[in-house]
């Protein structure tokens, strides 16, 4: 049944038994849901024949809605009210394509609101309409539902390869295997770091950590094979895990050894034929580690320290390979695991590059990868803050909006500056990222250190921060502040992947010192 309805149509339906309510121009019947309702049907009588928008988004997620929605909508408005959230589609032809988003202040990049913005193209402006109506229409609306069971189905995966969101995130690719520059059915000449920038605030933005986990996963497990694997290799799983046919982890921390990967203890022994390794040992916190159809497992084929290390292509359906699934506290859509490898047989042609080389091969990624994951802080961190200044404006206490509380506004501000400054850093790195300048080789991976340190830094403040301006719902799963809950919840994934900010500042600074110019006599 679906119908029109003037507000005096709805006003009749006002009491048990007979019982409407609008929300967002939108007509539910809730006359049979009202003795389901978690707080009681007393509640949904004191509103019946009303327009509930304000006080339904004071206390429920989008996703309630959404659930709910097919079932209990009968109808729209025959008069409705304007609309608070303009369409991304509306916005983006209104604005001459300057202005995307639903316009909360500071709740986008301030090109994505209009502003002159020297790094960013008309390539750009179109991938982010098309990345966000993607993400807005097959992932926001189920992210509630996938975190809370704990998995991601693997078809959204395949899903997302399809638009060429992978390839976009592996940063380079070959032509022999994609000819064509198309993603999100653009056609982009020269891709580069700014449009890997946009896909990973997109997927932040309307998804989450763990779904940008699992995307990324083969950004980093995919990438040693792409630049150091024979053609054979690159034959077997390139293709396949950017086309998302196959799913491919980095396997290298152990139960002893994480980020001093120049200690870990999985062996691979090369029989005497050399026809075969045979390895032994266990890898623990492997992202996608559940879903991976392959694993890239760093093993020692030598002796101690670094030129030990060497890598080997091991797939899931390989004799002796056992995995897990760990009870994370967060990051449940990443399908993190612990892998057990029990005298697996590897064919000698899996050897990535050359023996003793594996730890080089690891290193190379790590600048692409720890700038990604100071792009996911900030595009996290102004999630949050983006969630906390809409629930300032709906949420009233002591007869005021918390938006009118100094307090609060303080807070803000001070969530908007720390953000702004991240932006801002990474985008400059990107720009010399892109640049390619030999003379800074040295410097960027200080920088990309230190923006990925301070990175986690901000983010995890500003969960905080976004937690005492929601209060308990902050604390709550499915609450109205859901995203604002995972995010709290999902911080130590950030800190800690890629390299914690201990170990990455005096990384930076040892860096630094280096360079310190010698005095002259």
């Amino acid at each position: 049944m679906s119908g029109s309805y003037s507000q005096e149509d709805v006003a009749k339906h006002n009491q048990y038994g007979d019982l409407w309510v609008i929300i967002d121009n939108s007509v539910y019947d809730l006359s049979k849901f009202a003795d389901l309702h978690p707080a009681g049907r007393n509640v949904l009588k004191d509103y019946a024949g009303q327009d509930v928008t304000e006080l339904f988004k004071q206390f429920h997620s989008d996703s309630i809605l959404h659930k709910y929605h097919e079932k209990l909508c009968i109808g729209t408005l025959s008069d409705p009210k304007p609309n608070k959230v303009v369409p991304i589609r509306e916005l983006a032809v209104n604005a001459n394509k300057l202005f995307i988003g639903d316009g909360i202040p500071y709740g986008d990049p301030n090109w994505v609101q209009g502003w002159n913005n020297p790094y960013y193209n008309d390539s750009h402006r179109k991938l982010r309409i098309k990345a966000r109506e993607f993400y807005q229409t097959e992932v926001a609306p189920f992210m509630d539902q996938w975190d809370m069971k704990k998995v991601l189905p693997k078809e959204l995966f395949k899903k997302i390869a399809d638009t060429g969101l992978i390839k976009f995130a592996m940063g380079k690719w070959q032509d022999k295997y994609f000819p064509e520059k198309k993603y999100m059915g653009i056609e982009i000449e020269n891709p580069d770091y700014f449009h890997e920038m946009i896909l990973t605030e997109e997927t932040i933005k309307y998804g989450s950590i763990g779904l940008a986990w699992g995307i990324a996963t083969s950004t980093i497990g995919l990438p040693p094979i792409f630049n150091h694997g024979t053609d054979f290799l690159q034959d077997k799983y390139v293709k396949q895990v950017l086309n998302g046919e196959k799913m491919i982890a980095l396997a290298i921390t152990e139960p002893w050894a994480g980020s001093d990967v120049a200690n870990l203890q999985t062996t691979a022994v090369l029989s005497d034929d050399e026809k075969y390794y045979t390895v032994n040992g266990m890898k623990k916190f492997i992202t996608t580690g559940e879903y991976a159809d392959a694993f890239t497992v760093a093993v020692r084929t030598g002796g101690e320290g670094f030129f030990g290390v060497s890598l080997l292509v091991i797939d899931r359906n390989m004799p002796g390979v056992k995995t897990r699934k760990m009870n994370m506290g967060g990051v449940w859509g990443s399908g993190t695991a612990f892998i057990i490898f029990e005298n697996v047989k590897v064919p000698a042609e899996q050897l990535v590059g050359d023996e003793g080389l594996g730890f080089m091969y690891i290193m190379q990624n790590f600048n692409h990868e720890r700038f990604t994951l100071s792009c996911k802080c900030q595009a996290a961190s102004r999630l949050v803050y983006e969630e906390a200044f809409k629930y300032a404006h709906l949420r009233k206490t002591f007869g005021k909006r918390l938006i009118d509380q100094p307090v609060i506004r303080q807070k803000l501000a001070n969530m908007i500056k720390e953000i702004e400054s991240l932006q801002a850093y990474n985008e400059l790195i990107a720009y010399n990222m892109n640049k390619k300048d030999r003379r800074l080789e040295k410097t960027i991976a200080s920088a990309i250190a230190i923006a990925k340190s301070q990175g986690v830094v901000i983010f995890e403040k500003m969960c905080s921060e976004a937690v005492q301006i929601v209060g308990g719902n902050g604390y709550q799963r499915g609450s109205v502040a859901s995203k604002i809950e995972r995010y709290y919840r999902e911080t130590k994934s950030l800190t800690l992947g890629g390299g914690t900010p201990e170990i990455m500042f005096d990384m930076a600074i040892r860096q630094a010192s280096k360079m310190y110019p010698k005095p002259k006599i």
